[in-house]
């Protein structure tokens, strides 16, 4: 068994987390009860490649709190974080860093632009702008020694890149004046829906790359007894669609507390060679002004 393996076969799992979409339904609120949160995961693989051991394999640390840089309207900025780091079985053979960052409406209706960061050895630094009036996301890679792109200044600034080097890595066109979020955001504005079990909703979905749907199903509520964590919970179903021919997109699944909150307390995602788990841990910690 190969944890190096375990963590690159993960890497899907952990981006559902963070899919640019537009949404249908009832809106209450972005973020149920106030602006800032601290959560913490740790992921666990258990599958034929860990010949059916349970094995924890990083931890996942997902934030939001306001961010006042834009001179037009106030925004939020989510990050979500993850690091083998602590895991010395993986980490010996291939440490990993992960960092996504996200800048959205108050009102969780249309991302501005997203960062992201990954050392696995090799890294990457990608930039997302969304642009609703021409209706476009445009993507940038950061190439030393090609050409430059003209960042706006806007997301320039808030990446903090300075005059570090980016090239055009490709657009996706979708309809204008469409608020368009991503993955993270996307998170967000689902736990402040009215949610109701069998009852569908349908998302346009863009990571920068492409455009497709998701579906949103809320199950069931969980039953009190057995599994403590997610105990009285709302189970979801979000299932890709749209997806290349031979390309595995298995439904993950989310768990949200029954409260004011809605707390995402677990994910999961069903694969053909395991299931990979995140689990809310117990140094959770809110702060809510």
């Amino acid at each position: 068994m190969n944890p190096g393996i375990l963590v690159r076969r993960s890497l899907p799992f952990l981006c559902i987390l963070g899919l640019a979409l537009g949404l249908t339904g009832g809106a209450l609120a972005c973020i149920p009860g106030g602006e800032r949160e601290q959560l913490h995961y740790r992921v666990a693989y258990q599958g034929v490649l860990s010949l059916g051991e349970r094995l924890e394999i990083a931890r996942v640390t997902l934030t939001l709190e306001p961010w006042q840089g834009a001179k037009d309207a106030p925004l939020l900025r989510s990050s979500l974080t993850a690091s083998t780091e602590g895991f010395p079985r993986v980490e010996a053979i291939y440490p990993f860093r992960f960092a996504y960052r996200s800048w959205f409406a108050p009102d969780c209706a249309a991302t501005r632009m997203v960062e992201l960061k990954r050392r696995s050895p090799e890294e990457t630094h990608q930039l997302l702008w969304f642009d609703s009036d021409p209706g476009v996301v445009q993507r940038f890679k950061q190439k030393k020694g090609k050409k430059t792109a003209a960042l706006p200044p806007l997301l320039r600034s808030a990446a903090a890149v300075g005059e570090q080097p980016f090239s055009p890595a490709g657009e996706t066109r979708f309809p204008p004046g469409q608020g368009i979020l991503d993955r993270l955001a996307m998170l967000y504005r689902l736990r402040g829906l009215e949610l109701h079990p069998g009852k569908s909703l349908q998302f346009a979905v863009s990571d920068g790359k492409k455009l497709r749907g998701y579906r949103v199903t809320p199950e069931t509520k969980e039953a009190a007894k057995g599994d403590p964590l997610i105990a009285g919970s709302l189970r979801l179903r979000l299932e890709p669609q749209g997806g290349e021919e031979g390309e595995e997109e298995p439904a993950t699944y989310v768990w949200l507390s029954d409260d004011s909150a809605r707390i995402p307390l677990r994910f999961l995602s069903r694969r053909s060679y395991g299931d990979f788990e995140l689990r809310l841990a117990p140094a959770a910690t809110l702060a809510r002004p």
